[in-house]
């Protein structure tokens, strides 16, 4: 065996040593959902929270504002005081910390909406709407019998 096949097969050992090393000091350990949620209960009345939300169009104040460092252009979301109003344990302070002068940091709370805890509650909207578009097509159907000659 030559001087590099020795040295690539002695890297390719050590290699599968380290990852398998790592492995076996990091195992995972999967513990189902059902175990690690507690208080669950089904959404109801999605549809109705859903409605009551209002979506916008804007663009953040960056000139004001640009120690934040917002995101420039057109932008679609939502207020967060009327969200609050509607959904309020979607809506949390984000703290972001600015440079304010030689050594001296500040921080700033903006409210922010977890979007993603919303996809829940949109997919309860849908599945209620579907079930009233369901009886809808039904009670078509019943009268369509009905009033057939």
């Amino acid at each position: 065996m030559t001087y590099q096949k020795k040295f690539v097969l002695l890297y390719l050992v050590s290699a599968a040593f380290i990852i398998m090393a790592n492995y076996g000091a990091h195992a995972q350990e999967v513990i189902p959902d059902h175990k690690l949620k507690t208080n669950i209960s089904s959404l109801n009345n999605s549809l109705e929270s859903i409605m009551q939300l209002q979506p916008k169009r804007f663009q953040y104040n960056t000139r004001q504002y640009p120690h934040l460092q917002l995101p420039g252009g057109g932008s679609y979301g939502f207020i967060s005081e009327e969200f609050q109003q509607v959904l309020p344990h979607l809506v949390r302070n984000e703290v972001k910390f600015y440079n304010n002068g030689k050594n001296s940091q500040q921080t700033a709370l903006i409210p922010s909406i977890e979007l993603e805890k919303l996809v829940p509650v949109l997919v309860g909207a849908i599945q209620e709407q579907q079930a009233m578009i369901q009886q809808l097509q039904e009670e078509l159907a019943t009268l369509k019998q009905t009033l057939a000659p």
